[in-house]
């Protein structure tokens, strides 16, 4: 047992060396080439041939030349086809390096390459996580950090995909959990990531994806409204305490379906919103000046009506408050 014991120790002992090794290789200035980059908490679970096979694929170099005079680093956290993946082809357009996290790795290296192709000095790095794990979040950012300063932090985690209104009694628990854990305690793992690199050079910006649910609770949405409403106050909480230290927290109100770089047949686009115009406002923010920050940004397609209070409802809310106060 012991000698069995001590053979796997050398073994992760060589994992750890070839991790070590890896972060020599982004970190060094010699390297001259981009390269993708799969992040994946270390398992014992896996066997040595498993681990080797994932390593390999870890590293791919694309043919694109990396300049040293690049920005600094842009996180999109919770890139699907639609809006993260926009953004994340806007910053890298600018010159920034960009870093994409999402739970599905299939997805994220088809990214990585498409957006390879359309931008001939792109360099991403496609990060594997589980926002609603401390530990992954941790590990992944660990990474991030060691490409240089993330200057940007967009989180763009959905709850769950697109549903009908749900009654209440009918919610399944864990779904219910999951919907609070994601759009908040994920945003909270990640800010925490960020925040101390941005305190040091008093400067950044972390920019929040909402939606109409984060700021009006409907019938049969509670699943979904809850976790949007946290994810607003935390980005209010964040803006309120950080701005006198020149970082920017901005909470984005996206109230549309967002058209997708991979349409459904009988799906009207038309009335869909176009993730490039989104991914400009997102640009803009991070571009504002010190005088004139976005803290709340509302957008909706044309033929979506904005939601407006209207003046009875406002003398209804007064009067009960006043009978409440009889």
């Amino acid at each position: 047992m012991a000698e069995g014991g001590d053979v796997e120790k050398a073994k992760r002992r060589k994992r750890e060396e070839r991790r070590e090794n890896d972060i020599s290789q982004y970190s060094s200035s010699t390297v001259q080439q981009p390269f993708i980059m799969y992040h994946q908490p270390p398992s014992d679970r896996i066997s040595v041939e498993e681990d080797t096979s994932r390593r390999r694929n870890m590293l791919k170099l694309n043919n694109n030349a990396c300049t040293s005079d690049r920005k600094g680093v842009v996180a999109v956290v919770g890139v699907g086809p639609g809006l993260g993946y926009s953004i994340a082809q806007r910053f890298v357009h600018e010159g920034y390096t960009v870093a994409i996290f999402a739970r599905n790795k299939a997805r994220l290296e088809s990214f990585v390459k498409d957006i390879a192709e359309k931008e001939t000095n792109a360099l991403l790095y496609a990060i594997r996580v589980d926002c609603s794990d401390l530990k992954e979040v941790k590990q992944a950012f660990e990474s991030v950090r060691s490409f240089g300063f993330v200057e940007l932090l967009v989180y763009n985690v959905n709850s769950a995909p697109e549903q009908p209104s749900q009654k209440f009694m009918d919610i399944d628990p864990e779904r219910f959990q999951q919907s609070l854990t994601l759009p908040s305690l994920g945003a909270f793992f990640c800010a925490q990531q960020v925040l101390p690199g941005m305190l040091e050079k008093k400067k950044g910006t972390i920019i929040f994806t909402g939606s109409s649910a984060s700021v009006q609770g409907q019938q049969g949405a509670a699943e979904t409204a809850c976790g949007k409403f946290a994810l607003r106050a935390l980005a209010q909480c964040l803006a309120r305490e950080f701005q006198p230290q020149g970082i920017h927290v901005a909470h984005v109100i996206v109230d549309g379906p967002i058209s997708s770089m991979r349409k459904r047949e009988g799906e009207d686009e038309k009335s869909k919103m176009n993730p490039e115009a989104i991914a400009e406002a997102y640009w803009h923010i991070h571009m504002q000046d010190q005088g004139a920050w976005t803290h709340e940004l509302d957008l909706r397609p044309v033929t979506l009506l904005p939601i407006v209070m209207q003046p009875h409802d406002c003398v209804t809310a007064i009067r009960r408050l006043d009978t409440d106060a009889g």
